[in-house]
């Protein structure tokens, strides 16, 4: 009770509390994931060479990174709004880049502007091994990225622990459809009737900012006899 009053923002013994504009939330969460799965991270390796780049960077680098982490907030696991240190922004931004193979030391002009788009409709057709959806009204020439999660009936909200990335697309112009049921059933290859899937799109911009996943239900056609030739 008094830490409600007090407004306190942290965790305390497994109940976090965190602090919105005009509201708090308090929760107990599990922790979701076991040691060993986290260790066969396949990024792990990667990860832990941008922290030595970090170190190997000179230090007028380092003081760039420290002059743009003051541009950019971030929430913390408790929604508070806050700074990275220039390191810390270094290591985000370079992580975020991992899927797409790049990776940045000079952040100067570092712009956190990412594309928004409108997520249309989604198909999958198991038959053929299809799969593909439909994007609109892109404001400018972005990369995005596609992951996908499936169940067997239905998927009731967004997770996060059966979504895998598949594919990585350039788009330059305001209209995008894509077809990639090789990527879809390659990541997914017992995807058949009776299971549903949720495609999320991501733009990412060259800084390794990336939007808010729009996400796509797409439907699953039935199947259909061929006609006799």
């Amino acid at each position: 009770m008094g830490a409600i009053v007090t407004e306190i923002v942290g965790s305390i013994g497994g109940t976090n509390f965190r602090r919105g504009v005009n509201n708090g939330i308090i929760s107990n969460k599990s922790y979701g994931g076991t040691k060993n799965k986290l260790l066969q991270n396949p990024q792990l390796g990667a990860i832990a060479s941008i922290f030595k780049q970090w170190r190997a960077l000179d230090p007028e680098l380092q003081g760039y990174w420290n002059a743009e982490a003051l541009n950019f907030l971030f929430p913390d696991k408790f929604g508070v709004q806050k700074n990275l240190t220039g390191r810390q922004l270094f290591s985000k931004m370079n992580v975020q880049l991992l899927v797409v193979n790049e990776s940045i030391a000079d952040p100067t002009g570092m712009s956190s502007d990412v594309a928004t788009f409108d997520p249309g409709p989604g198909l999958v057709v198991p038959q053929y091994n299809g799969a593909s959806f439909r994007v609109d009204d892109i404001s400018i020439p972005s990369r995005f990225l596609i992951s996908c999660e499936i169940a067997h009936g239905p998927l009731n909200a967004p997770t996060f622990t059966r979504r895998a990335t598949i594919k990585e697309v350039y788009v330059g112009g305001t209209y995008w459809e894509e077809e990639f049921g090789n990527e879809f059933f390659a990541t997914f290859p017992y995807y058949t009737y009776g299971y549903e899937a949720r495609f999320y799109i991501e733009a990412i911009n060259e800084w390794g900012f990336k939007s808010v996943p729009n996400f796509i239900s797409p439907v699953t056609l039935p199947y259909i006899i061929p006609p006799e030739e």
